[in-house]
């Protein structure tokens, strides 16, 4: 198996300082990563991370297809939500759809 082909892990704020440290330290240990950037944003992922569109809210079909092929969940909940049961939990719910395995 590639590491194309190897699960990923999927990281939320992959583009801020946490996020950024975290995918770092997967690909320091060779695990290949999918970082989340915001519909439109310009923000640049490090080298190596393979971006995927992703939006906090109740839209569980697009976390799904987000989530595809990732088997571990690096959640790092945005300081601006304030009602995680509506914009944080149809991530989680999402996550076990898609046979995620472990959320940090």
């Amino acid at each position: 198996m590639s590491n194309d082909d190897a699960p990923a892990v999927f990281v939320t704020g992959a583009t801020g300082d946490v996020g950024s440290a975290v995918v770092r330290h997967l690909q320091a240990k060779g695990q290949r990563v999918v970082g989340a950037v915001r519909p439109g944003s310009s923000a640049r992922l490090l080298d190596g991370v393979e971006a995927r569109e992703f939006a906090f809210g109740p839209d569980v079909a697009a976390h799904r297809a987000a989530l595809a092929g990732c088997d571990r969940l690096f959640l790092l909940r945005p300081p601006a939500i304030e009602d995680v049961q509506r914009q944080l939990f149809p991530v989680i719910d999402a996550a076990l759809d898609t046979g995620i395995r472990q959320i940090v």
